[in-house]
């Protein structure tokens, strides 16, 4: 599959470590394989690839060719957003950070899985991620994107 990316996206990806870099790439270029849902609301049509914890926003634009739109963690939002409903938030989400790096991923894990028990079908988008998504969206459709091989 071949993708153009808007700037935001082709920032964020550029600005990973070549492994994750790779991987995600890999992944764009496997669509339409790979965890894939619809985004609801006001971005259906939309779609997010799901690449370990990071989350690929994209459109297909033909059967060869996807517009990615952004890039970003998944995990982060999770932590931010879903589980802000509790008094002891604050504090789950600053023992997650007290974590080792390596830790922190698999401390996001486990939070997104229990989102996924809570409510399967997650795949609504927070305020922050429909204004980056629609940031994108403004970028491609002015013609400013650039493609994923060039990263």
């Amino acid at each position: 599959m071949q993708a153009k990316m808007s700037k935001r996206a082709a920032k964020f990806l550029g600005a990973q470590v070549q492994s994750v870099k790779d991987r995600i790439k890999s992944a764009i270029h496997e669509i339409p394989k790979g965890d894939i849902k619809p985004l609801q609301g006001q971005f259906s049509g939309l779609f997010r690839l799901r690449v370990g914890g990071f989350r690929v926003i994209f459109k297909y634009m033909d059967a060869e060719t996807v517009y990615v739109y952004d890039i970003g963690s998944r995990g982060d939002i999770y932590i931010s957003e879903v589980f802000r409903m509790t008094a002891t938030t604050q504090e789950i989400c600053e023992m997650v950070e007290l974590l080792p790096e390596s830790e922190q991923e698999l401390a996001r894990e486990f939070i997104r899985r229990m989102v996924l028990a809570w409510d399967p079908d997650f795949v609504k988008v927070t305020a922050d991620e429909a204004r980056d998504i629609e940031e994108g969206i403004r970028q491609i459709e002015s013609g400013d994107f650039i493609d994923l091989d060039s990263i």
